[in-house]
């Protein structure tokens, strides 16, 4: 029996993974925004966004207003809250009373604090990956939307705004600021 001196060349199947590369980007593209959702409008939260943001808000944010949030995710519920000089003075939580000892975390400077420690917690050192995504309205500085979701965990939170500015009587300030 001869053994023969020239083996066979092997195929190269390079070409096999750059498609399975690139059908495996293209799943993860396709996949991605029913998973954060839509974020049209929406852009990466930093520091500096988050400041400007509070800091107009501070200036240019009505003292009297109707609040409404809605939360989707792995946590869900929609907050409705009447904010006088400031200060929340009630509120329903999915329909039902808001306690009083809860008035102070659904202002809106409260909701603009809850970014600003998710932005924080995304930030340090062996975090997980994360998206962390806002709009803010460009005449208050009131929060509009966020996304966040952090990388391998069910942790997804992506809540909606709408803030309606109240004249001292209470009645709504025309028109309706998104």
């Amino acid at each position: 029996m001869e053994l023969s001196t020239t083996a066979q060349p092997r195929k190269r199947r390079t070409w096999l993974w750059f498609f399975a590369l690139l059908g495996t980007l293209a799943a993860v593209g396709s996949l991605l925004p029913r998973i954060i959702g839509p974020v049209h409008g929406l852009q990466t939260l930093t520091p500096e966004t988050l400041k400007a943001a509070q800091d107009l808000w501070a200036k240019k944010g009505p003292r009297h207003y109707h609040l409404e949030y809605e939360k989707k995710g792995n946590v869900r519920g929609k907050v409705s809250v009447q904010v006088r000089d400031g200060k929340v003075i009630s509120g329903t939580v999915d329909g039902q009373p808001l306690e009083p000892r809860l008035y102070p975390y659904h202002s809106m400077p409260a909701i603009l604090d809850d970014l600003e420690r998710f932005l924080q917690l995304s930030q340090k050192p062996g975090a997980p990956a994360t998206v962390l995504k806002a709009q803010f309205n460009a005449q208050t500085g009131h929060l509009v939307r966020y996304v966040y979701v952090v990388s391998g965990t069910e942790q997804k939170v992506d809540l909606t705004v709408q803030l309606q500015p109240l004249n001292d009587d209470g009645t709504p300030v025309q028109p309706f600021v998104p």
